[in-house]
């Protein structure tokens, strides 16, 4: 109940007679300030009191759920308490005046007391009391205890109002939070409003193992909250229903947190008896909450247990929903997905680029007539297997499309269906794969049994007439063997290296020195052996020190040498070119050049740079291949420039610093 000025100005008129209703008066426009901005706490109430009445022997006492008296605020002696005891019931206010007067009220060896029931809506709710001990109290102060009972009675309803009001407010900004952080951070900001607290933590408890693990805190010392949330009792405080104050003695769960704060008030957050986690906010220098007040913080604690509770799961599907797009982004077959309304749910970037849509902007809009070959009406249709189409320019690619239905519990056939999936697979790779492989197992077939034929032959020769054939004829048999024993070797250097797993890294055995005499070398040991075709070797630079696998150098030389004198009837050019950070050896021909689009595709496995039916240069199509992989295994690159017909350069680096 909220008491009007002019109700008091009347209560203190009936208190003392008519005839002082100008002093009354006077008193009430004193107290006017406090009507219009009453005190916030019941101590601030005291202390005004205490400047109006001219005595410190003030004080408040609240009566408990139980009936009995306790003081709230200010001074509380035996006999105070004695005199609020008999006023609490009485309608009206206490003026004992004189000695003999306080001492008939319960107070001896007092000057005079006063002191006025504090009531709401009829009953007694608790006593202000004031004593003095120089001098004693007259009518006007005695008028004046009226009204502060009055006010006494609105500072009780207004810790219960603000409280509600927190609530409110706090609850508000609850709902307009959908991310986890902050929402638990508006949760404390509430807690800490609703409780008058400042700071506090917040913990959650793990869905797998039901531990608690702290989310956030604030104005606390870290290691001071794990050590509470670690105490063995802390557990059992999230499965509490209501509320809890709790002080940090010696063997409270609190006990590391002693010199933060006075008390803590533990909110449980649950959702339909399942335990989410806790609020504890500190409290320091603050009256311990009410029991009204604890009820309103386990409504608040219910309200953000809910809050907190759906916010986690819709951050948890939206991650699933993330993984699971990422997962689909990365799949290298065209999918689609739609819903059972026969619209897209989700398209990868391998079907926007085979179908030629945009999987945001489709998503919602209908499937049918937007995909082509009928597919459309395949995903829309009864899944009915596996169907080979022929999509995408300009040359057609071979795929298998297959629909399959996307149920709510996949175990169950007869379970709810969520929409239909529609996979690609591009057959036209494995066919290529397969076919190059077969031409490969042919070309080595071919490559293996040219060299074996040549020396079977020559040994068999030198075997059975070898004293009569001439030396001349013997050694240059024996050359040929020679020469086709190191294309052997070359070969299954060139199987070996290739059986490796593309991911596995290649070894290297480097050592420190000049790669321009290296290659010059090289090119020497090559015009040495064979006089078909001599190679002209030239460097920008007289020197390029660096570190180098020597062998898997001499092994890119020698299959770019091999290229360029099988495909070019004009001379070979082998140059060295100094850069800042790396080396460069080109191979340059005058020969047939190959075409710009082939460029790329040379470097992969079996692929041929002749690309005749007939063949007529034979090879293995991984020369180039393994000096791909050998140029990257020394950090560098190979990369090849040609024109058809002028002949073509291939290049590749070695850092200087490896």
């Amino acid at each position: 109940m909220r008491t009007t000025r002019k109700n008091w100005t009347n209560n203190a008129a009936s208190s003392t007679g008519g005839g002082e209703t100008d002093d009354l008066a006077a008193v009430a426009r004193v107290l006017s300030d406090l009507a219009a901005d009453p005190p916030r706490s019941l101590a601030g109430l005291v202390s005004h009191a205490a400047t109006l009445l001219g005595t410190r022997e003030v004080g408040l006492f609240r009566v408990t759920t139980t009936g009995s008296i306790i003081p709230a605020a200010g001074a509380a002696t035996p006999e105070m308490r004695a005199v609020a005891e008999r006023v609490r019931m009485s309608p009206r206010v206490l003026a004992a005046t004189s000695a003999d007067a306080a001492a008939h009220a319960g107070a001896p060896g007092a000057k005079g007391v006063i002191a006025a029931p504090i009531r709401r809506a009829g009953l007694g709710i608790g006593a202000f009391v004031a004593v003095a001990r120089i001098n004693t109290f007259d009518a006007g102060q005695a008028a004046m205890m009226g009204l502060l009972a009055d006010l006494a009675a609105l500072v009780f309803d207004r810790p219960v109002a603000d409280s509600v009001e927190a609530l409110i407010d706090a609850g508000k900004s609850l709902t307009s939070v959908h991310e986890s952080k902050q929402l638990l951070e508006r949760s404390l900001e509430g807690a800490e409003r609703l409780l008058g607290g400042s700071g506090g933590f917040v913990c959650l408890t793990d869905d797998k193992t039901h531990a608690l693990r702290t989310a956030l805190y604030r104005n606390l010392p870290r290691d001071a909250v794990e050590a509470t949330l670690a105490h063995p009792s802390f557990a059992h405080l999230a499965n509490e229903e209501l509320p809890r104050v709790e002080t940090p003695g010696s063997h409270s769960p609190f006990a590391a947190l002693g010199e933060s704060a006075d008390a803590f008030v533990t909110i449980p957050l649950r959702t339909e008896s399942r335990p989410v986690g806790l609020v504890c906010v500190a409290l320091r220098d603050v009256t311990i909450p009410d029991p009204v007040t604890l009820r309103l913080a386990a409504a608040f604690g219910d309200h953000a247990a809910s809050a907190v509770r759906t916010t986690m799961v819709l951050e948890q599907a939206g991650h699933q929903e993330a993984e699971i797009r990422a997962i689909v982004a990365s799949i290298p077959d065209p999918l689609v997905v739609a819903a059972t309304d026969g619209t897209f749910v989700l398209v990868n970037p391998a079907a926007e680029h085979l179908f030629g849509v945009s999987g945001d902007f489709e998503r919602g809009r209908a499937v049918r007539g937007r995909l082509p070959a009928g597919l459309d009406e395949m995903l829309l249709g009864e899944p009915a297997g596996t169907r080979d189409i022929h999509l995408g320019s300009p040359e057609p690619e071979h795929f298998a499309a297959t629909v399959s239905a996307v149920r709510a519990d996949p175990s169950v056939s007869g379970s709810v269906e969520l929409g239909r999936v529609l996979v690609l697979h591009n057959k036209s790779k494995e066919e290529r794969a397969e076919r190059a492989q077969k031409d490969f197992v042919a070309v080595i077939g071919h490559e293996l049994r040219t060299p074996l034929t040549l020396i079977k032959g020559f040994v068999r020769t030198l075997l059975r007439r070898g004293a009569d054939i001439a030396p001349e004829a013997a050694a240059e048999a024996l050359e040929s063997i020679d020469v086709q024993s190191l294309k052997l070797e070359h070969l299954v250097e060139d199987l070996l290296f290739l059986a490796q797993s593309e991911d596995a890294p290649t070894k290297l055995h480097t050592e420190w020195g000049d790669l321009v005499r290296h290659v010059k070398g090289f090119v020497d040991d090559q015009n040495s052996k064979t006089a078909a075709r001599e190679v002209v070797f030239r460097s920008r630079t007289t020197e390029i020190p660096t570190s180098f696998d020597r062998a898997k150098v001499d092994q890119i030389l020698n299959h770019l040498l091999d290229n360029a004198i099988k495909y070019s009837d004009g001379r070979v050019i082998v140059e060295c070119v100094r850069s800042d950070e790396f080396a460069q050896v080109s191979v340059k021909d005058e020969g047939i050049g190959i075409y710009s689009g082939d460029l790329e595709s040379v470097f992969e496995r079996f692929t041929q740079v002749d690309g005749t039916s007939t063949r007529s240069q034979g090879g293995t199509g991984i020369g180039l291949y393994i000096c791909r992989r050998l140029a990257e295994a020394h950090g560098g690159r190979i990369w090849a420039e040609s024109n058809l017909g002028a002949g073509s350069t291939f290049t590749f680096t070695v850092p200087l610093d490896c």
